[in-house]
């Protein structure tokens, strides 16, 4: 349980670092001044700046008055902050100073507001260049609807996720995490197609070909499906989940094939939320998508089944899925995101004049408000859903 718990904080930390360093270095180099850039939340320990080529340190969370940015390490463990210097104008020469975040011309301002999305999104596209090199440039994806990926080839497969106690699987040695190759000597197109070929074959024989995930392991098994008096139609007693192999050939594929495999993910993670919401339109009910949007708790959960259950490359895995989800729910319209700080910019570049920066601050504030509440509930649900998981 700790140890879930550490590696948990390291990897939260770590999306909100890198999130908030694209922040940072864009002011930088776009010649903002960044007030303070710090490792954990406030209260600030200790904090270390230059002033004058001498190295000066900070202890507690003083308020001291210096034209370089303070580095600070803080007491609450998660991420971490900026503070860049003229984001919120209070007077007027916040809007005018050089070094002012306001007084930067529209792109620089729209490209400082992006930079945590282009990192978090860099972030992905980079660990997923490793996974996949590791792994001859194919992976598994697991599907909750039919679907096919834009880049890559394709070939979809039916997983063991489960085996139920003294059933016919269990008998012929189906494990988890064993791939259906092929049934009775043909390769079968989907799950679907599957349950069909073992419900039409009760009491006879049926080979499977099956590879497992975890051991690379090919092997035949033979397997007789039942019907128990309770039920209609044979089974074999298993869990199913549908997976895509994808797979990534030819040269410019293989270089390009961090960025191809997240456009893969982001396409998909937006044609379920679509398809989410319009059932959820067709169904007038919320619980589609509430069922599955996930917070902070649920992210534990997951993280806790993703270390005890598999291996290190697939905890990598879900940090690159992570960064890549942090950088789009960022990138929504919504206030006190960054992509509600891009509309307000949009308006500008049409209307060819700022949103005044008291209203911006008050639908920023609300905005956080309803987020807050949102988050809240998000974590009612996600305590409800995974409570086995987490207390397990």
């Amino acid at each position: 349980m700790m140890s879930a718990i550490l590696i948990f904080i390291l990897i939260l930390s770590f999306l909100i670092l890198s999130h908030e360093f694209g922040h940072f270095i864009l002011a930088k180099f776009s010649g903002v001044k960044v007030e303070e850039f710090g490792l954990g939340l406030p209260p600030r320990a200790l904090g270390v700046y230059t002033e004058r080529g001498n190295r000066k340190f900070i202890l507690g969370p003083k308020d001291i008055q210096t034209n370089s940015t303070i580095y600070s390490l803080n007491l609450i463990p998660f991420g971490g902050f900026n503070k860049i210097y003229g984001e919120e104008v209070k007077t007027e020469k916040d809007s005018k100073d050089s070094e002012s975040f306001a007084s930067k011309s529209l792109p620089t301002r729209t490209l400082i507001v992006s930079g945590g999305v282009l990192v978090g999104i860099l972030s992905a596209v980079v660990i997923f260049y490793f996974i996949l090199g590791f792994n001859n440039f194919s992976t598994y994806q697991g599907l909750i609807f039919n679907y096919k990926f834009p880049f890559g080839s394709q070939n979809n497969f039916t997983m063991v996720s489960a085996v139920l106690p003294d059933s016919p699987a269990e008998r012929a040695k189906l494990i988890p995490y064993d791939l259906i190759l092929k049934a009775n000597g043909s390769e079968l197109k989907s799950t679907k197609e599957f349950t069909g070929l073992i419900k039409t074959n009760e009491g006879k024989e049926v080979l499977l070909k099956v590879k497992n995930l975890r051991t690379k392991e090919t092997r035949e098994i033979v397997v007789f499906p039942e019907t128990k008096p309770s039920e209609t139609g044979a089974k074999i007693g298993v869990g199913l989940r549908e997976l895509a192999e994808i797979r990534y050939s030819g040269i410019l594929d293989k270089i390009f094939s961090g960025f191809l495999h997240s456009a893969n993910l982001v396409h998909y993670s937006l044609t379920a939320l679509y398809n989410l919401i319009k059932v959820s339109i067709l169904t007038q009910s919320i619980s589609p998508i509430a069922s599955q949007t996930t917070g902070i708790v649920g992210i534990f959960a997951i993280t806790k089944l993703v270390i005890q259950e598999t291996g290190l490359g697939e905890i990598f895995n879900l940090i690159a899925l992570l960064s890549l989800a942090l950088a789009i729910t960022n990138l929504l319209p919504l206030p006190a995101l960054d992509g509600g700080r891009l509309i307000f910019l949009g308006y500008e570049a049409v209307f060819k004049k700022r949103v005044s920066s008291i209203f911006e601050r008050k639908v920023n504030a609300a905005g956080l408000v309803g987020l807050i509440l949102l988050y809240i509930l998000i974590t009612y649900k996600d305590i409800l859903q995974y409570k086995d998981i987490i207390l397990k």
